[in-house]
Order: structure tokens, then sequence, then C-alpha cells
């Protein structure tokens, strides 16, 4: 997050999160907007399986502070 206020925007939750547990997202989350401190936009792209962890992960960005969100589909999606 810090290298990227240098580029003014933050992305979380795309394919690098893939192995994290929902809960280990959600505190990724909430680091990042921490740490961007309302410097940056911090963004969500919440691909995941099922549809109800995606609203979850949404739910909870919103309440931490999250400016944007990409929808995007899940990976191993056919």
């Amino acid at each position: 997050v810090r290298q990227a206020v240098a580029h003014g925007v933050f992305s979380t939750c795309c394919a690098l999160e893939a192995g994290l547990t929902p809960a280990e997202k959600r505190r990724l989350v909430e680091l990042a907007v921490e740490e961007a401190a309302g410097r940056i936009a911090v963004s969500i792209a919440p691909g995941a399986v099922p549809a109800a962890e995606v609203l979850e992960l949404v739910r909870h960005a919103a309440a931490a502070g999250a400016s944007h969100l990409h929808l995007v589909y899940p990976q191993g999606f056919q």
C-alpha cells in the first residue's frame, strides 16, 4: 500500500489473494484502508465462490472504508 500511494490507487482481493481465507481477505482490506489513510483510493476485486462470500467481502470492504469495487468472475470459472 505504501508503494501504491505514489501511484494513486490500491487494489486488493484479486488473483494474488486467491489462497487467503475470507477472514484473511477482510483483514487485508482493513490494513489497506488503514495504511491508505484517505490518501489514495482503495479498490477491491472480490472474485470468490460462493456468491455469498463475495457479498460479505463487499459489505465488509464498504464498512472498512474501501472506495471502489471491481466485479470479477471467480478463478476457475468455466
